[in-house]
């Protein structure tokens, strides 16, 4: 394979040979995270060449020096194009992560903390009471206040805003007394 230094000279010098390799190589291991994530091979020809046309605007503008092999810096590209594709397609997981996902204010680089950061959320989630885990999916969702209520059978709208309440506070108070969080919050201040 090539260097991290030979591929951007490829890339700027449109080097095809360097381009088709690095494209037949990156493209089952992009192919195989995608769907497994809710997509399809489509989807993955869409993500590959907009993660290339990022390198080639990057390299244009700025420049592009990397600390860690080309193959890692694409595929981050590549896992973040795909959760915005996610997220503007409203995929539930993704809606639930975009409402609560608190865990990093800026948008980062996926890498293996990315995940364990979602993994942990998802857990959390899944550890609240089904009438908490429906009402805040149906939230995410966009369903009115109104709708929820009759969706779930609650008496009034109040009882659906306190009950929304209540179920915020319960999976934000279980995240933070997770220890798994707190350790990967120590990861996250080592790391950054």
């Amino acid at each position: 394979m090539y260097s991290n230094k030979e591929i951007i000279d490829g890339f700027c010098q449109n080097d095809q040979t360097i381009i088709k390799i690095l494209y037949k190589k990156l493209h089952p291991v992009i192919m195989n995270w995608i769907k497994k994530n809710n997509g399809t091979v489509d989807d993955t020809e869409d993500i590959l060449q907009e993660a290339f046309l990022i390198i080639i605007r990057k390299l244009k503008t700025e420049g592009l020096n990397l600390n860690c092999n080309f193959s890692t810096y694409f595929f981050s590209i590549c896992k973040h194009l795909w959760f915005q594709e996610l997220r503007n397609r409203s995929r539930v997981k993704l809606k639930e992560m975009q409402e609560f996902y608190w865990l990093a204010n800026e948008v980062l680089e996926y890498d293996e903390l990315e995940e364990k950061k979602l993994k942990l959320f998802l857990k959390q989630i899944n550890l609240l009471e089904e009438k908490c885990r429906q009402l805040l999916l149906l939230y995410c969702k966009k369903k009115s206040i109104s709708e929820i209520m009759k969706l779930m059978g609650f008496k009034n709208e109040q009882a659906v805003a306190d009950k929304k309440k209540n179920c915020r506070k319960k999976l934000i108070k279980n995240l933070l007394n997770c220890k798994e969080y707190k350790e990967l919050q120590n990861e996250i201040l080592i790391t950054y």
